[in-house]
């Protein structure tokens, strides 16, 4: 019967296998520690990239939100400088014509702004720009017709020019500055002008 031989392994050689673990071990965390920083630092920059895209769309929905009250600023800026107002005589039956007498239209159509002062049948700009005006009066034969006057100079005229004619117009663009007074005044001292919505003054700021 052979007996079994069995070698005992050097203490060396089992030290330096577990340093060898050791190392290995070792490599292997550093590797994983180094595969997990990458994948931190890759993840860090994806989210830096979309805060960078989220700071881009709130600068543009800023902007957006800027010109768009600006807009609305300027709408109702535009929505307080509106002027209109239309007027007719409203004296029955008739006036009669006195030369240079200011025509009462003191029948308010509409009046967007309160520039026109049914009163005096004068109408005064409140801001500087373009306004237009139109006259239509019905007068009677023997009337020679009215004038649109600019604080108190003639700028236009509704007459018949010794026609017989029953209906005169005329209309004028203005540009008046704060304060100008717009008026129409009898042509001459003869003949009437008739009451009633066919005979009215209208104005109106363009620009």
């Amino acid at each position: 019967m052979r007996q079994r031989v069995t070698r005992a392994v050097p203490k060396m050689t089992l030290e330096v296998l577990l340093v060898l673990s050791l190392v290995n071990l070792a490599t292997s965390t550093r590797e994983k520690r180094a595969d997990d920083l990458s994948a931190t630092q890759a993840e860090m920059a994806g989210l830096a990239n979309e805060l960078n895209q989220l700071r881009a769309q709130v600068v543009a929905l800023t902007n957006t939100l800027t010109s768009q009250g600006q807009q609305i600023d300027h709408i109702n800026a535009a929505r307080a400088q509106r002027v209109a107002f239309a007027a007719y005589i409203s004296h029955e039956p008739h006036l009669t014509a006195s030369a240079g007498v200011t025509v009462l239209f003191n029948g308010v159509i509409t009046n967007v702004g309160s520039a026109f002062n049914p009163a005096t049948s004068a109408f005064t700009a409140p801001f500087n720009g373009q306004y237009m005006f139109f006259v239509r009066v019905d007068i009677s034969k023997d009337c020679f017709g009215v004038d649109l006057r600019l604080n108190g100079k003639r700028v236009a005229a509704a007459n018949n020019d010794g026609y017989v004619s029953s209906h005169v117009n005329a209309g004028v663009a203005l540009n008046l500055k704060v304060g100008d007074v717009v008026t129409v005044t009898f042509y001459s001292s003869q003949g009437v002008v008739d009451a009633g919505i066919e005979s009215v003054f209208t104005g109106f700021l363009l620009a």
